[in-house]
């Protein structure tokens, strides 16, 4: 099934959809509060460039206690001859993407 089957059949369910774009802020995580109380997420970087020694892969996670909190955390390489990722310190946007149980009924 695609993405958008997918997320089309969750709100005929009654979940929602939120989405947006945040800069990371140097530090590990960078955290968004959604609408929803996330089953399911995407980030990506949001760049045109070459990702060089900057932040070079984006995760997620959601902890138990804040279920619609996005947590992203940036990854980059220690250095161009050590592709050993480590927490990023960079800026970049990340665009994100979050689907679950409304935490409203606005």
């Amino acid at each position: 099934m695609s993405l958008f089957n997918a997320l089309n059949e969750a709100v005929r369910n009654g979940w929602a959809v939120d989405f947006g774009s945040v800069a990371l802020d140097g530090t590990n995580p960078t955290s968004v509060t959604t609408n929803v109380m996330i089953q399911g997420a995407l980030v990506c970087l949001n760049t045109k460039v070459a990702l060089g020694d900057a932040t070079q892969a984006v995760t997620w996670f959601v902890e138990t206690a804040t279920g619609n909190q996005l947590d992203i955390y940036g990854w980059k390489n220690i250095s161009g001859t050590d592709p050993t990722l480590v927490a990023a310190t960079d800026t970049e946007t990340v665009t994100w993407m979050a689907w679950g149980v409304p935490t409203s009924s606005s």
